[in-house]
């Protein structure tokens, strides 16, 4: 039983959407606006 319930839980983490990661370059001396969705991630 906790077999089965460990590889359920595996292979719905596998099919769960991943956040994606965006890069944000500092600029010196200046200012850096980025928009986005915090409920994204």
């Amino acid at each position: 039983m906790k077999v089965s319930l460990i590889i359920i839980s595996l292979i719905l983490s596998i099919m769960s959407p991943q956040p994606t990661v965006t890069n944000i370059e500092p600029v010196p001396n200046g200012e850096v606006l980025y928009k986005g969705n915090l409920s994204e991630g």
